[in-house]
């Protein structure tokens, strides 16, 4: 299955303070814009039981390192799926440590697709939560809306979108492309 995943932008962040584990709390408004990732997730024919990461870029860790890696054992464990083999093939077009939230976009279409392909019928708000157990934009990233959210984001709020415009357009944060 192949779907888009797409960067994000900070309309506006705020830090609250610090919280209890040593990380800010936030207030952000966040939108989906329309660069994307593509992510494409397989399930491996050899049947092997292993998360492969496949991607062109070779800034892009192959491993345990990586956020759509993480995302997918989070599923599996979640679920109580054993894992048969995944193949996850990454082509990175948002730039990479610029904030966008690329690694997230990233994670949250492994979910989306995971979600789809084992049919397991996660509600939004549940791939949401395993989201957050990897990394604190997935949850976000999982969305398609201009999105309110505080405290790395536990409490997210749609809002109503502004006009579009060129800087900011609603993408479905994981929409599938015409080959899945």
């Amino acid at each position: 299955m192949k779907v888009k995943a797409a960067a994000k932008i900070n309309l506006m962040l705020d830090i609250l303070g610090t919280l209890p584990d040593g990380y800010h709390s936030l207030f952000m408004i966040m939108q989906s814009v329309d660069c994307c990732d593509t992510v494409e997730v397989n399930r491996a024919e050899t049947g092997t039981g292993k998360i492969v990461i496949r991607t062109a870029d070779e800034r892009v860790p192959k491993d345990e390192r990586n956020i759509a890696y993480k995302a997918a054992q989070a599923f599996f464990e979640e679920t109580g799926i054993k894992n048969p083999g995944i193949e996850i093939a990454i082509e990175k077009k948002i730039p990479m440590a610029a904030g966008l939230a690329g690694g997230s976009a990233d994670a949250a279409g492994v979910l989306y697709c995971l979600n789809s392909i084992f049919e397991t019928d996660l509600p939004l708000l549940e791939l949401a939560r395993v989201g957050e157990r990897v990394g604190a934009d997935v949850p976000f990233s999982l969305t398609t809306t201009l999105t309110a959210t505080c405290s790395r984001p536990r409490t997210a709020a749609p809002l109503l979108s502004p006009p579009v415009s060129s800087a900011s357009t609603r993408t479905p944060a994981c929409s599938p492309t015409r080959a899945t």
